[in-house]
């Protein structure tokens, strides 16, 4: 209280007016002065603080406008009471409120200089003025924008094709497109808008059985999130009407809740319309392929029926036939005989092919021997033009594989054929290699290049050599003879194995191809078939004394058959049809029964039905003989009969049928007996003519023809060196010599090397056997 005392104590001091020269006038200036700028210090923190209650919560900053007002207020206070010292002279409070006002104002600049950075970057009123100008024009810019974007949606919607419609969850169309609108016969989407689309579009089935909504896939989307899709369900439009459609309905996700779902649709009439001429055209495309494959099997067999004849005729007149001109035309008919049942097998074999109809069949073959009888087929066209044929099989490769030795011998045969047509000069070699499968210890992939040094395939071409009947045109304009049909063939066996074919070629150096087959099971020897591809193909003779039925009702079939066992030890019965063949077989009981299958009357699968029926006639072995070439006949056909022989057959494959059901003038096993050689067959010492000059004939064959034919061991060679023997031993009556040369011809048809070898090793000692009188 002292302090306050003392603070407004005045008695020390004298006031203002008495204190200098003072005037009037200049005291009065000096009063009224700092009351007005009293008076103004006290408007202006008065105004602040009214602002700064009504608009603190706008202001930045709004603690400066206090601290400032308290500053202004200090200031104000400090020239009242500089004007009150005129007539109270409290110059003690007058200092204090000086040192308040000082405080203030430090205090004020302080915060001010820590706020001003700040304050820089805060914009003024201006320009907030302005920013909110902006923004309310971006807002607007924004409405206009998302309009746009609204009504290009709109458009979107309205311009595509599918109709589109949005339900609630409560299944109540909440928008629908153009497209929607006018599939399902509306005039406005506000048709459909409000509706509830199930009992509207989707209330029934094509067969207009109620559908209830608790089962409908849409509505099940609005409901519970399920998104569907249909293509087997119908609409139904305004009229009444139904249309299939393909629909898919996606729910409306907003935050976790499902608010709805969108649906797709399209009419499918049109599709369902192709989609129909599509099933009827490959319909149509079926039945021609079913009329095509029927077709070539009658074709095949009109056409393999007189083949038999040609082929079996002229086999039959190579042993009668002596002036080389002769020789000369029969090797042309039977050379062109030949090409033309390639041809005709190269075409079924595509055709097949083709629909899907050839099978594989894998079984424990020997892999060595068949790549080696191909090899040995083509050494003689590689020997004549010139060519070193070479061929290897890595020690890899097992020698028991199970595989189609049929597919694989045709494929290496059409690539090894290729290859030598193709080479003028160089070599052709066959590379054969394998590698473990990875998955089976048991299985192994099996690789096969064949490699040439001919004239190689253009760049181009590579793509179209695959084609059926595309054929590379070299660059001679030589044009190779053939159907075109050899690679496309061997490409799709090759398939059908489950293995693959590349190529690569360089014209002018040659080509390679490689044909790789993945997963071939290891065979064991114990699989081998008792007969194998060559073994038995000699002399019927070799067959002991049977009594043989031949039932078929083409005469000249009858006629070779007839000629073809003339000569031989066995006796024939013919029939023209089956009922004559069912009475042949009851009254003679033959030893074996060649039965043809399409005869008139009762054809060779009737008389068989018959046949097994009669109980001292149903184990005589019936073997099939047909010009079929369909492989589901084919299969039949072997199920239901002791034997298959299909037309036109040689005389060797004539001797494996039989030589499986009737017994061979050997004890042995076949595969023993094929090794044995049997002396009474080549006995050259009974000679029913002129022994003289059958020794002289013999012996200038041994020193002309034998030394050259034995060197080389050319197949053309060695089957003319065995028809000359055969020619001999009919002209002197030594049977042995006519078997010898028939076993040599045979040996020599079916690439037999080492048979030939040892039987062209044989023959002086068959001269010396005719010579002496005795082997």
């Amino acid at each position: 209280m002292e302090f306050f005392r003392l603070l407004f104590d005045t008695s020390d001091f004298q006031p203002r007016w008495n204190c200098g020269n003072w005037t009037e006038f200049h005291g009065w200036l000096h009063v009224i002065s700092d009351l007005l700028i009293f008076g103004a210090y006290v408007t202006i923190p008065l105004s602040i603080t009214a602002f700064y209650v009504l608009k603190r919560k706008e202001i930045a900053y709004s603690n400066v406008l206090l601290l400032f007002a308290a500053f202004i207020l200090s200031c104000g206070a400090t020239h009242l009471v500089e004007a009150t010292i005129f007539w109270h002279p409290w110059y003690r409070f007058s200092g204090v409120m000086k040192l308040i006002t000082a405080i203030a104002s430090w205090l004020t600049v302080g915060f001010l200089l820590a706020k001003i950075p700040k304050a820089i970057k805060y914009a003024g009123v201006a320009h907030l003025t302005r920013e909110l100008e902006r923004k309310r024009q971006e807002q607007s810019e924004l409405h206009a924008a998302a309009a746009r974007s609204e009504r290009r949606l709109a458009l979107l919607l309205n311009s595509t094709a599918e109709g589109i419609y949005g339900i609630d969850s409560n299944g109540r169309c909440t928008f629908a497109n153009r497209s929607c609108v006018s599939l399902l016969g509306y005039d406005s989407p506000e048709d459909l808008i409000g509706k509830e689309m199930h009992s509207l579009i989707h209330h029934s089935n094509e067969d207009g059985e109620r559908e209830g909504i608790e089962n409908c896939k849409i509505f099940k989307a609005a409901q519970k999130g399920e998104r569907s899709h249909c293509d087997s369900e119908v609409f139904w439009k305004k009229d009444g009407t139904s249309f299939p459609v393909e629909y898919w309905s996606y729910p409306v996700d907003e935050e976790g809740f499902v608010s709805g779902a969108v649906v797709t649709f399209f009419d499918v009439t049109e599709r369902l319309q192709a989609n129909k001429r599509l099933i009827e055209a490959r319909e149509r495309a079926e039945l021609a392929n079913r009329q095509k494959s029927r077709f070539l099997a009658n074709m095949s067999h009109e056409i393999r029926t007189p083949m038999n004849a040609i082929l079996g005729f002229s086999e039959l007149m190579e042993g009668v036939v002596v002036t080389p001109k002769a020789k000369e035309y029969l090797s042309v008919i039977r050379g062109s005989g030949e090409s033309l049942l390639d041809l005709i097998n190269d075409l079924l074999d595509l055709s097949k092919i083709e629909a899907g109809r050839i099978e594989v069949f894998n079984e424990p073959a020997d892999f060595s021997k068949t790549i080696g009888s191909v090899v040995a087929m083509m050494s003689l066209p590689a020997r004549e033009k010139g060519l070193e044929l070479s061929y290897s099989i890595d020690p890899s490769v097992p020698r028991y594989l199970e595989i189609d030795g049929l597919r694989l011998r045709q494929i290496v045969l059409n690539l090894l054929s290729n290859a030598v047509k193709f080479t003028d000069e160089g070599e052709v070699a066959i590379e054969c290699r394998s590698t473990p499968s990875e998955n089976d210890d048991e299985c192994v992939t099996v690789e096969i290049e064949v490699s040439d040094s001919g004239t190689g395939i253009p760049k181009e071409e590579l793509k179209k050599i695959f084609k059926p009947f595309h054929q590379v045109q070299e660059t001679d304009s030589r044009i190779a003879a053939g159907t075109g049909l050899g690679l496309s063939i061997t490409e799709r066996l090759t398939k059908l194995m489950g293995g693959k074919m590349k190529v690569v070629s360089k014209l002018g150096e040659g080509s390679t191809f490689t044909v790789t087959i993945p997963s071939l099971k290891i065979a064991s020897s114990e699989g081998e078939p008792v007969y194998d591809a060559h073994w038995g193909e000699r002399n019927l003779d070799l067959i002991k004394p049977s009594l043989i039925l031949v039932a078929d009702d083409n005469a000249v079939n009858r006629d070779f058959m007839v000629e073809l066992f003339g000569s031989t030890h066995h006796r024939l019965l013919v029939a023209e049809d089956g009922a004559e063949a069912i009475e042949l077989i009851r009254k003679e009981k033959p030893d074996l029964v060649l039965m043809d299958i399409r005869m008139p009357g009762i054809d060779g699968r009737e008389a068989l039905g018959i046949l097994r029926g009669i109980p001292e006639v149903r184990t005589i072995p019936v073997l099939a003989v047909t010009a079929s070439s369909l492989l589901n006949k084919e299969k039949q056909l072997r199920e239901e009969f002791d034997g298959y022989l299909r037309k036109p057959f040689t005389k060797a494959q004539l001797f494996r049928a039989l030589a499986h059901h009737l017994p061979t003038s050997s004890s042995e096993e076949p595969e023993e007996a094929a090794a044995v050689e049997v002396e009474e067959v080549y006995d050259c010492s009974v000679v029913g003519g002129d022994r003289e000059s059958l020794v002289a004939e013999l012996k200038e064959l041994m020193e002309t023809s034998w030394p050259k034919v034995s060197a080389t061991l050319s197949i053309n060679s060695v089957s003319e060196f065995s028809r000359n023997i055969v020619r001999l031993g009919e002209k002197f009556q030594c049977a042995g010599l006519t078997n010898f040369g028939n076993e040599l011809g045979l040996s020599a048809e079916s690439f037999q090397l080492v048979q030939m070898e040892k039987l062209m090793a044989r023959f002086p000692g068959l001269v010396e056997s005719a010579e002496s009188g005795a082997d």
